[in-house]
Order: C-alpha cells, then sequence, then structure tokens
C-alpha cells in the first residue's frame, strides 16, 4: 500500500538505480505508459516524416539504383511498421504495448544499419547520422525507460560495429566511426539517466502532494459532519426554550 511512509523512506533511501519498492514502482509505471501512450501520435509523425526526409536525401546523394534499394527498405517496411505501430497503440494499446514500442525503434534502427552496410558495400560511404537520431529518439523523445533505451541503443551500436568490419578497410576508419558512436550513446545515456532520475524525484513530490491533499480533504469533511453534529445538538435544546419562552 503507498503511504507517506513509503514515499518519505523511498525518498530518504535514494534511488540511484531507477527502482522503486514494488508499489511505488507499480504506480510509476502506470505514469509511464500514460506519458508515453499520449505522446504516440506525434512520435510516429515525427518517425514517419524523418523516414519521408531520408527517402528524399538518398534521391539526391545517391545513384538511382541505390536510393530504389533505399526508398524499398525505407517506404515499402520502415514506415508501414512505424504507421502500423502507431494507430494501434493510440487506438487500442495492449498490456504489452512497451515490447512493441521497443521492438519498432530496434527494427528502425537495424534497416538503419542495413542501409548503411549496403551502400558501403556498393563505394558509397554513406554517413551515420540516421543511428545517432535514433539514439536520441531511445533516449529521450519516446519516453522509454532508462534501461529500456539504453538495452536497445546498446544493441544498435554492437550491431553496427560488428557489421563496419565487412565494408571497411581502414582500422582507423573503423574506430573513429565506432568509437564517436560509442561517445554519443554515453552522453545521452548520462542525460537520460539525469532526466529519469529528476522524473522519478518529481513523480513522488507529486505523489506526496496529492495524499497530503486527500488527507486534507477528508480532515474537512470529518470536521464538518462534527459541526453539523453539533450544532444539531445545541439546535435542540435552544429550540425547546424558545418554545418555552413563548409559552410563557
Amino acid at each position: 500500500m503507498i503511504n507517506l511512509s513509503n514515499i518519505n523512506k523511498t525518498i530518504d533511501a535514494g534511488f540511484p538505480w531507477l527502482i522503486f519498492p514494488k508499489p511505488l514502482e507499480t504506480e510509476f509505471q502506470s505514469f509511464i505508459r500514460n506519458r508515453i501512450l499520449k505522446r504516440v501520435i506525434p512520435i510516429g509523425i515525427s518517425a514517419a516524416g524523418f523516414i519521408i526526409l531520408f527517402c528524399a536525401i538518398d534521391w539526391i546523394l545517391l545513384d538511382p539504383a541505390l536510393a530504389m534499394h533505399t526508398s524499398v527498405v525505407r517506404l515499402v517496411f520502415v514506415l508501414p511498421v512505424i504507421i502500423l505501430v502507431t494507430s494501434w497503440l493510440y487506438l487500442k494499446p495492449p498490456s504489452y504495448y512497451l515490447w512493441i514500442y521497443s521492438a519498432t525503434l530496434l527494427f528502425t534502427s537495424l534497416s538503419i544499419i542495413y542501409i548503411i552496410w549496403f551502400t558501403h558495400m556498393k563505394g558509397i560511404n554513406l554517413p551515420y547520422e540516421g543511428l545517432m537520431i535514433t539514439i536520441m529518439y531511445g533516449f529521450f523523445i519516446m519516453a522509454l525507460p532508462f534501461y529500456t533505451a539504453l538495452f536497445l541503443n546498446i544493441a544498435m551500436v554492437l550491431v553496427y560495429a560488428l557489421t563496419e568490419p565487412l565494408y571497411y578497410f581502414s582500422f582507423a576508419d573503423y574506430i573513429n566511426h565506432v568509437l564517436f558512436l560509442s561517445i554519443i550513446l554515453f552522453s545521452a545515456a548520462i542525460g537520460a539517466y539525469v532526466i529519469e532520475h529528476n522524473q522519478r524525484s518529481n513523480f513522488l513530490r507529486k505523489l506526496s502532494l496529492d495524499i497530503l491533499h486527500k488527507n486534507a480533504l477528508n480532515s474537512l469533511k470529518q470536521k464538518n459532519k462534527y459541526l453539523a453534529a453539533a450544532s444539531h445538538d445545541i439546535r435542540q435544546p435552544l429550540q425547546g426554550i424558545k418554545y418555552i419562552g413563548e409559552s410563557i
């Protein structure tokens, strides 16, 4: 059961691992669910916008044959998944919504890695800015829980690091690319940790205020009942005295 004592103990003990005791954690996860589902439409629209934008950039920078291939990946596979998941989570989110939400980010990241790998195999040095965008989405824009976003982004960087040697012959370039992407990941992870820690602190403060407000309302109701009963008890003898006075 959630009460002020449990909240105060959690605040005093701290939560460096971003985990509350079970009742509070359950309540916080419910808060996160509502927060994610409220922003799923703008996130889906922005993600779809990036897909279309990068598709247009491919046609500007790449050979038409390569641009056609990358466009198929982006528009035929990735974009429909984003639209489908966004619609599903908005209209009828299932209990396992976070798995679907997270899998969509991972699928998008893997598609970008494939496009980079494919273009590099064709001799085109396509930059990896798309992966940095997915890192920002995972940690900040999508409002994923910290550990979920961290796991997904680490997995994405590892897949990228394992595929780089398949198309790069310069070890210096390989180290530079993987190291830079890892630094971006580490920096974003620090920022995401601080944000979630502050978010959890604010959640506990709001929960405390809600409980205090509820207790104050209950106390006020009890006082009003007591005053009403006391007023009734006082009124009865006064009315009797009044009737006696009128009859004399």
